[in-house]
C-alpha cells in the first residue's frame, strides 16, 4: 500500500506540475498507475480502509481508470462500513446526487 502511495503522489505531482491530465498518461505513467491501483486493490481487498478510500476516489475522479460512480461507491461503502468518515461523507454526497446507486 505504502509503495503505491509513493508512486501515486509522485505521478500526481508530475501531472499537476506539467498541466497534463489523467486521461493523457504516457505509456510509462500508465504502467505506474497500474502498479498503484494493483497495490491499493490488494490492500483494499484485505480490508485496508485507506486503500478502499483511495480506490473510491480514483474511480470517482477517473484517475488512472475510467470514471465509474458505481465502482467508486463500492469502495467508499467498504471503507464507510468500517467507520471512515471521509468515505461516509463522499458516499453520502454521491447518493445525494443519485450517483453510484443501482437503478
Amino acid at each position: 500500500f505504502e509503495q503505491g502511495c509513493r508512486l501515486y503522489f509522485a505521478l500526481k505531482k508530475l501531472l499537476e506540475r506539467s498541466g497534463d491530465l489523467w486521461g493523457r498518461l504516457t505509456a510509462t505513467q500508465r504502467r505506474t498507475i497500474v502498479k498503484v491501483l494493483g497495490a491499493w486493490k490488494g490492500a483494499a481487498e484485505q480490508g485496508h480502509i485507506q486503500a478502499q478510500f483511495n480506490l473510491g476516489l480514483s474511480n470517482a475522479q477517473g484517475q488512472g481508470v475510467l470514471k465509474s460512480d458505481n465502482e467508486a461507491a463500492v469502495w467508499y461503502r467498504k471503507a464507510a462500513d468500517q467507520g471512515d468518515a471521509e468515505s461516509q461523507c463522499d458516499l453520502g454526497a454521491m447518493y445525494a446526487q443519485g450517483l453510484g446507486m443501482t437503478k
